[in-house]
């Protein structure tokens, strides 16, 4: 053990300031001395009993203790709701830095519901989107938008409606003009836009499109980079994101996903503060599930939706994070 001595000075403390910032070395003992003491020595020569505690390594200046930033800088609940509370109790909705992953064999509605929890969030939040389709061209998307939006299926609604809709969405949304595979530095480029005009939600549909390619091993380095590239820049804009992703299984028979279904599975599940999971079951229902524990909440569940255009829960939760 090291035993230090200070002097019971401005000098002193001085000293005693810069070795508590780098000090790291073993154990340390420091003097303590009374009220009035100058040093070690007048200590002694009074008589005194010299009495040591632990020398206590300190934060620097530029950092803070829990409890100072807690104070500092209290935590504000910066949740947005996805519409539905029953999904928002299992994965606690949009918050900075988020990504949700959405997975699914081709078919199961990805797209439509996508384009439900766009239009919930164009309706109940005051920011804008940035939506990059890259498996349906932007005509289809804004088609699948502006029927979620009216309420009605894309296939059964007016000119009219779509028409009135869209104008409606148009403020509020920025639709990426681009179809099939697109590369890190386009989307570095895309995302640097996000301060500028007040995003606050990016969709990208979907990810195995963009990183399509006639090498699986390259298919899976370049999810893995671009969802990379996805949670440093949400978290450097403080935005969140919805990510589409394929699977490898079918599911021709509406199994459950596992996490090793999903293409760079590695990297999603790692990085994706939630993996839902999506499947048609019998009678026009929809399922969307946890394919593993939400990031923040721990928690797994499943939301049972009827689609007539729109999706609603029949779960009927009232409880929210």
């Amino acid at each position: 053990e090291v035993h230090l001595c200070f002097d019971n000075d401005t000098e002193g403390q001085a000293y005693q300031d810069a070795y508590l910032k780098s000090w790291n070395g073993p154990r340390i003992q420091v003097l303590r001395l009374p009220e009035g003491v100058k040093d070690a020595a007048q200590l002694l020569l009074e008589g005194g009993e010299p009495t040591f505690e632990p020398f206590i390594y300190a934060l620097p200046d530029c950092l803070l203790t829990g409890d100072q930033l807690k104070l500092q800088a209290p935590v504000i609940n910066h949740n947005l709701s996805t519409g539905y509370s029953d999904l928002d109790h299992y994965i606690g909705g949009y918050s900075p830095g988020k990504i949700i992953v959405l997975a699914g064999p081709s078919k199961h509605g990805k797209s439509s519901f996508v384009c439900n929890l766009t239009v919930n969030y164009l309706r109940m939040h005051p920011g804008k989107v940035l939506y990059i389709p890259l498996e349906l061209n932007v005509d289809e998307t804004m088609r699948f938008l502006g029927a979620a939006h009216a309420g009605v299926h894309s296939l059964d609604i007016t000119a009219e409606a779509l028409e009135e809709s869209q104008a409606q969405l148009r403020d509020k949304l920025y639709m990426v003009k681009h179809f099939g595979q697109i590369d890190i530095p386009l989307l570095t480029e895309l995302l640097d836009c996000i301060p500028h005009v007040g995003i606050e939600l990016v969709v990208l549909d979907h990810i195995t499109s963009a990183a399509t390619s006639f090498t699986e091993g390259l298919t899976t380095a370049l999810i893995d980079g671009m969802m990379s590239l996805f949670q440093a820049k949400f978290n450097e804009y403080g935005v969140a994101g919805i990510i589409v992703t394929h699977t490898n299984s079918t599911g021709s028979g509406g199994e459950v996903l596992a996490p090793s279904a999903i293409r760079g599975s590695q990297s999603i599940i790692q990085l994706a503060s939630s993996v839902l999971g999506i499947r048609r079951l019998e009678d026009g229902l929809t399922e969307v599930y946890t394919i593993s524990p939400d990031r923040f909440s721990g928690r797994m569940g499943r939301v049972t939706f009827k689609f007539d255009g729109k999706f609603t829960p029949l779960n009927r939760k009232t409880s929210l994070l």
